[in-house]
């Protein structure tokens, strides 16, 4: 696969900032982040690309992790109180003269203008998902051999995955295997 050697850490905060600049409509968890960097890692794979460095984690049914995220995110980046995930797509991502942003998660090095593109993408697709629905999106991980001994999931496989490969096709599926050259 290609290496791409993107930043982990300015990618997932530039994919934070998006959910900043909806003024906070959506959830916004480390977890909700490690599934929707998950699915852009995906994306990448399935052109032969390898975005960063850090391994992607199988959370035995419960969707997918990338350790290093701990590290510099909080449990919530932000707290609602009231379930506001309707999975309807994010159709505009508005740009507010000004969005408070945590000095934490402000992304002082943004990814390339192609990368950029992609995380709204994802982020208009699958940002108004729950974390329970994209937990239901990982059937993707159900497939043979394709978890490492250590539970880190193989890109190189997904590359050579196609959408013959899965007997039910769901929105993830879809996504990334009818759009992605299938």
């Amino acid at each position: 696969m290609e290496k791409l050697h993107a930043s982990f850490k300015d990618i997932t905060k530039y994919l934070i900032e998006l959910f900043y600049r909806t003024n906070k409509k959506y959830s916004c968890s480390s977890r909700k982040l490690g599934m929707l960097l998950s699915i852009l890692a995906f994306s990448y794979a399935r052109e032969g690309k390898k975005l960063f460095e850090e391994k992607i984690y199988i959370i035995h049914t419960n969707g997918t992790t990338i350790d290093s995220l701990t590290s510099f995110i909080d449990t919530h980046v932000y707290y609602i109180l009231k379930d506001v995930d309707d999975k309807q797509p994010i159709n505009y991502i508005p740009i507010y003269t000004y969005c408070y942003i945590p000095q934490k998660y402000k992304c002082c090095d943004y990814p390339s203008k192609e990368i950029c593109l992609r995380i709204q993408e994802i982020f208009q697709k699958f940002g108004s998902y729950s974390m329970c629905d994209l937990i239901t999106l990982t059937k993707i991980m159900e497939i043979d051999n394709l978890i490492e001994n250590d539970t880190s999931i193989n890109l190189e496989k997904i590359s050579k995955l196609h959408l013959s490969d899965f007997e039910k096709a769901n929105e993830l599926v879809e996504y990334l295997f009818s759009k992605r050259g299938e």
